[in-house]
């Protein structure tokens, strides 16, 4: 629930060049809570990277949980990709674009 407050409180998070990596898919309810039953736009989330065109975003935040990305899938996003800011309540980290 902390990381889901904590992305609907980001401007950027409905953006169509803003994808949110969710490690661990919860259940319909993350969903649901992350569009308030459709209140908020859709927000543009996977579980992997792998297959995704990185460049096809600037922004890029990371829910990193239970099933970890692997070693590879992080290593193509900081190459792309800084740090930009970690939520320490949530655990969701903010990658920009270099």
């Amino acid at each position: 629930r902390e990381a889901a407050d904590f992305l609907l409180n980001q401007m950027d998070v409905s953006y169509s060049d803003t994808l949110v990596i969710a490690s661990a898919y919860y259940s319909n309810g993350w969903d649901y809570y992350l569009t308030h039953n459709g209140k908020y736009n859709d927000i543009h989330y996977v579980q992997t990277i792998n297959g995704i065109d990185l460049s096809k975003f600037n922004v890029v935040y990371l829910f990193d949980v239970h099933v970890p990305l692997s070693n590879g899938e992080k290593e193509l996003l900081n190459n792309s990709f800084n740090l930009g800011y970690q939520d320490s309540k949530s655990g969701v980290y903010k990658y920009v674009r270099k």
